[in-house]
């Protein structure tokens, strides 16, 4: 299954499983931990979900910007 960052508002049964997955490729992936140390999965969880808004945010941001300056990135 291909996740998407695109935010739908759903909470069907494919974003669930989409989430399920990326916490537990995170928690599985070694990479930016070079200690070696685990992560837990409801620090990942966690994790996760402020990606999610810190992205919102800045695709907000950035739109905002683009309206600003009559950019095209705006129509989009």
């Amino acid at each position: 299954m291909r996740c998407s960052l695109a935010r739908t508002g759903s909470h069907s049964a494919d974003s669930r499983a989409c989430r399920k997955s990326s916490v537990g490729r995170l928690i599985t992936s070694t990479a930016g931990h070079p200690r070696g140390r685990a992560v837990d999965e409801d620090t990942a969880y966690t994790h996760l979900q402020m990606a999610a808004r810190y992205l919102g945010k800045m695709t907000a941001l950035a739109a905002h910007f683009a309206q600003q300056t009559g950019s095209p990135a705006a129509k989009s």
